[in-house]
């Protein structure tokens, strides 16, 4: 068995390349309170639309706006775990751009994650 090591990765076709620790084309860890990022890949920008929506801006934009999304929420509080749900109707979903949106699972109420995190996996332009 053959040993390959890089340092980035680029696709053909792509003018960005992604480093080799972060083989998502984007993803972000983040604490949504004030908010503050804990970690990143391709993410320029982090905006604060609101309790538990958040904007992610890309460093290098998709290719498309087909990209696959996730998201992920860890709360310590008391009110329970949390839901997610992105994009809804109106929100950001572009190249260079996506919205995403946090709620309590036990009131559905929109609320900021103790732990957000967020990957999107697509080719970049």
């Amino acid at each position: 068995m053959s040993t390959l090591k890089v340092t980035n990765i680029q696709a053909t076709g792509e003018t960005a390349s992604r480093a080799v620790s972060g083989v998502a084309a984007f993803w972000v860890s983040f604490e949504g309170t004030t908010p503050t990022v804990s970690g990143s890949q391709n993410q320029s920008s982090l905006t604060d639309n609101g309790t538990g929506d958040f904007t992610h801006t890309f460093t290098s934009a998709f290719s498309t706006a087909t990209y696959c999304f996730q998201l992920s929420i860890k709360d310590g509080s008391t009110a329970g775990r949390g839901r997610f749900c992105a994009p809804q109707n109106g929100s950001t979903y572009s190249t260079t751009a996506f919205q995403s949106e946090f709620q309590n699972d036990t009131s559905s109420t929109m609320q900021d994650p103790d732990d957000g995190s967020v990957s999107a996996h697509g080719d970049l332009a």
